[in-house]
């Protein structure tokens, strides 16, 4: 109702009545020119890493804004600022309170009002990282479907391959089967027959010992014999040279006839050297089996030869005083001795071979038992087991090895093939080696790097003696 205003006035009051004295009074009225205001917010945005708030001071009466106005915020958020949009991106989800603060001016009166408002998640934010996230998951799983597909593959044609092989086995299972019952059959008859072989053969074994040892020593009397056969063959050609030399010089040579009978002097001894010898391994030789008694046959024979050359060559001396012309019947007479001698050699020969055949004979018969039992083995595949336990490696390693054991009870299964495969994340491969005499494999594990656990299976396939076996154990990467 006013316009502009001083900043005080001077007011008298005066008091005046019919009834009484009259009065009055004076006093300054100072005038307060600062308006009343009131703080207005507005919520633009509560999501959480991006608080928008929209805050104004107007004035009270006249709800007018006052522009620039300086506010004081404390609470969860504390700033000095000037009206308008405050926004803030440290609050997460939750409840929150702030109380805004208008000063006083010289203007304007102080106001303040509190503000409380939850701050909300980031849908928007959230959703595009949860797809960023379900897309991670997705090649992952495309990876691991693109495997398992793989897998699916390589196990439909070993299924297929298995299908066909046991469709055959089923076909071959009655023909088999009448072959198994037949070949227990048979193997029964064999068994009887290689118990009583086993008897027969114990008993040959024994007596072939004992014909051993006797060829043995009968072999070192005859090559003592032999020796001194040749002994005397070779005096006897020395004798024949003598002889012929004598033969051309006997008419105007006396004294070579006179060394001639020297030489023959030696020959006699030496023929009784020899008969000495045949003599003193006379009683070993009549001790050797049935086939070699022709042998001693011989060898008495030709003792008897051997003597009556020494009385041939007796005569000869006597003859050769009174007749020079005896000389060559003496020479008859050493080469049918000589002839004597190379049949006693062939008789030995004869004699060996005979014991080397009768020795093919029971290799031959040793070879058939043989033969038995392993058709006995054949027809019952032992079964077999994998010996193997879950292991860790460190990932910097590069080549890691793994041993693994096959057995057939307490025997190891040497020279089969046995396979192991081993999956996991981004990883599949199958590795083949081959057991020791010791029925140990080593797996040479390459390019294996990536942390973490990985299913290993280990395979062997079986053959006509082993049956199959498998086991399945973790391998760890650290």
């Amino acid at each position: 109702m006013y316009g502009t205003l001083d900043s005080s006035y001077t007011i008298n009051i005066t008091y005046s009545s019919e009834y009484g004295y009259p009065s009055s009074t004076e006093f300054t009225l100072n005038i307060n020119d600062e308006r009343s205001t009131h703080i207005i917010y507005n919520i633009i945005n509560n999501t959480e890493g991006n608080v928008q708030i929209n805050i104004t001071v107007q004035e009270a009466a006249t709800n007018t804004l006052i522009p620039g106005a300086n506010i004081q915020i404390t609470g969860d958020i504390t700033k000095n600022t000037t009206s308008g949009i405050i926004t803030d991106d440290t609050l997460t989800a939750g409840e929150y309170m702030i109380t805004v603060r208008f000063p006083e001016t010289g203007k304007y009166t102080a106001s303040q009002t509190t503000i409380k408002f939850n701050v909300e998640i980031d849908k928007d934010k959230k959703i595009a990282e949860l797809e960023e996230e379900i897309k991670t998951q997705i090649e992952n799983l495309t990876g691991q479907i693109k495997d398992l597909q793989n897998d699916l593959k390589n196990n439909q044609t070993a299924l297929q391959d298995a299908q066909n092989q046991i469709e055959e086995l089923k076909n071959n299972l009655t023909s088999n089967q009448t072959a198994l019952q037949e070949a227990q059959s048979k193997i029964e008859s064999l068994n009887a027959t290689i118990k009583d072989l086993e008897s027969n053969l114990k008993g040959n074994q024994s007596a072939l010992q004992e014909a051993q040892s006797q060829i043995e020593e009968l072999k070192n009397n005859l090559t003592s014999n032999q020796t001194a056969l040749q002994e005397a063959q070779s005096k006897i050609e020395s004798l024949n040279a003598t002889i012929k030399d004598l033969e051309s010089n006997l008419k105007g040579n006396q004294s070579a006839l006179q060394e001639a009978l020297s030489k023959i002097d030696n020959l006699n001894a030496t023929i009784k050297e020899l008969q000495d010898s045949l003599e003193n391994n006379k009683t070993a030789l009549k001790e050797a089996q049935d086939q070699i008694q022709k042998l001693q046959s011989d060898l008495k024979s030709n003792q008897t030869e051997l003597q009556k050359a020494q009385d041939r060559i007796k005569t000869l001396e006597e003859a050769l005083d009174n007749d020079p012309t005896a000389l060559k019947e003496a020479q008859d007479q050493i080469k049918t001795l000589n002839a004597t001698i190379k049949e006693l050699q062939n008789n030995l020969t004869n004699n060996q071979t005979a014991l080397k055949e009768a020795q093919n004979q029971i290799s031959l018969l040793n070879e058939q038992i043989n033969n038995l039992k392993n058709q006995q083995n054949k027809v019952s595949p032992q079964v077999t087991k994998i010996l193997a336990s879950k292991k860790t490696f460190k990932s910097k390693v590069k080549v890691k090895k793994y041993t693994v054991t096959l057995k057939a009870g307490s025997k190891a299964v040497p020279k089969v093939k046995v396979y192991i495969k081993i999956k996991g994340k981004k990883y599949n491969k199958t590795i083949k080696a081959t057991t020791n005499a010791k029925g140990k494999v080593v797996f040479k594990i390459k390019k294996l790097t990536r942390k973490g656990k990985y299913k290993a299976t280990i395979t062997f396939k079986g053959n006509k003696n082993y049956k199959a076996s498998k086991k399945t154990v973790q391998i760890t990467i650290k």
